[in-house]
């Protein structure tokens, strides 16, 4: 999956492309892509979800449990 920094984001477009990222477990990708998501003011329980088990997959749990934690905070 490629990204620019020009491409247009909305909450169906992200959600999208984390999906597939998740899906290939492309964590560093989804990573990434998620952090810049928040960056840009997106908050949204599958964003925050995804972005939490994609950390806890890379080890990385000291940011896995804040991003899991909103998404508790925020609800499906």
């Amino acid at each position: 999956i490629k990204t620019s920094a020009q491409e247009e984001m909305s909450v169906d477009i992200i959600n999208d492309k984390m999906s597939a990222m998740f899906d290939e477990n492309d964590w560093y990708q989804l990573i990434s892509y998620g952090e810049n998501a928040v960056r840009k003011g997106y908050d949204f329980f599958f964003l925050r979800a995804r972005l939490g088990i994609a950390y806890y997959e890379t080890e990385n749990y000291y940011k896995a449990i804040p991003n899991l934690e909103r998404a508790l905070e925020i609800g499906y």
